[in-house]
């Protein structure tokens, strides 16, 4: 009848769908790809400078009582304004390795090749050099405050009591010309308690300049002298550069940028020397390349005063070398510096 000829004619189609669906699945499988071997991507050495400057620092406070300086002690050229000023001390290159991008090479992986922390090159089938750590210095900074905290301590009780400034300022004074005249006593010897030995004397007049001192700021101001060290990082190229300026020093601000005209400039010359080794091709990616170091004689200057000159080793301005194919035997260690 009509509705089994149907069902026949359903069921073959659905068969001829299923043929045609396991054949197309059997068309698209494809093969597993080989396993490639594994690669190790190393880098090559560059040299970074780290350029550190040393400044003397020189910060003046103003005394409280500077307008009375010269009422009471007939001082008239005073600090009247807190200032900080700067001087250049000295100048010194260290230099630093980083991952040279433009020699940075993949070679088949082997378990005895060894790379860094960050990434270049350092041994081959041999460990590498483990570095001490170097200590870290740090500086308290409350006790850098301290030095800039006036000293009341010859001070009298009554004379912290006071009750306006210019009657402290008036004590002050009188307890300044006191400590004087008390020095001079014990110098000439009209002092009942002059002590016997020459030590104690020692000692008396000391801690009498001491409490002169710390009265004297109130009025004078207090200066405070410190070295501070700024590091700046520069990377040189491959070739040489005359007096480019890399950063300035201002007598007010310390290291500026280069484009902050306040400041003296600071020039760098890097004078290459010459190097005939011809470097490989680099075609042949196969091979574990190295750099034979160059050198360059390197100067820096503060406006015209010449503060650093040094022959140095700096890697870029060496040349790229290969190994040859039988690399894979030898024992090596290569400096990750250069």
């Amino acid at each position: 009848n009509k509705t089994s000829i149907m069902f026949r004619k359903f069921s073959c189609f659905i068969l001829l769908c299923c043929f045609s669906c396991c054949v197309f699945a059997q068309k698209n499988i494809k093969k597993k790809p080989k396993k490639s071997s594994p690669q190790v991507v190393y880098s090559l050495p560059k040299t970074m400078f780290a350029i550190e400057v040393n400044m003397k620092k020189t910060e003046t406070r103003v005394g409280p009582y500077f307008r009375y300086c010269e009422r009471y002690l007939a001082i008239r050229d005073v600090c009247t304004e807190d200032n900080v000023s700067y001087e250049v001390q000295s100048l010194n290159i260290k230099t630093l390795p980083v991952p040279d991008k433009d020699k940075t090479f993949q070679i088949n992986a082997m378990s005895a090749l060894w790379v860094n922390e960050i990434g270049v090159i350092c041994g081959l089938n041999i460990p590498p050099m483990i570095a001490e750590e170097t200590a870290k210095v740090q500086v308290s900074n409350e006790a850098y405050l301290d030095k800039f905290a006036f000293d009341y301590r010859a001070y009298y009780e009554d004379q912290l009591l006071a009750n306006s400034i210019a009657k402290m300022a008036e004590s002050a004074a009188k307890q300044i010309y006191s400590i004087r005249e008390s020095r001079m006593a014990l110098i000439s010897g009209d002092n009942e308690r002059v002590p016997a030995d020459g030590q104690s004397l020692q000692i008396m007049l000391e801690e009498l300049d001491k409490a002169e001192q710390s009265l004297m700021e109130l009025f004078v101001g207090k200066k405070v002298v410190t070295t501070e060290t700024y590091t700046y990082y520069y990377t040189p190229s491959n070739k040489s550069t005359k007096d480019e300026v890399i950063f300035r020093v201002s007598p007010t601000a310390g290291v500026v940028e280069k484009d902050d005209l306040s400041g003296l400039p600071v020039y760098l010359t890097i004078s290459a020397n010459k190097n005939d080794i011809p470097p490989v091709d680099l075609k042949n990616g196969g091979e574990l390349f190295y750099n034979i170091v160059g050198t360059a004689f390197v100067q820096l200057k503060v406006e015209n005063q010449m503060m650093f000159e040094q022959t140095m080793s700096i890697a870029q301005m060496g040349t790229l070398q290969a190994l040859p194919s039988k690399f894979k035997t030898y024992k090596l260690r290569f400096d990750p510096n250069t």
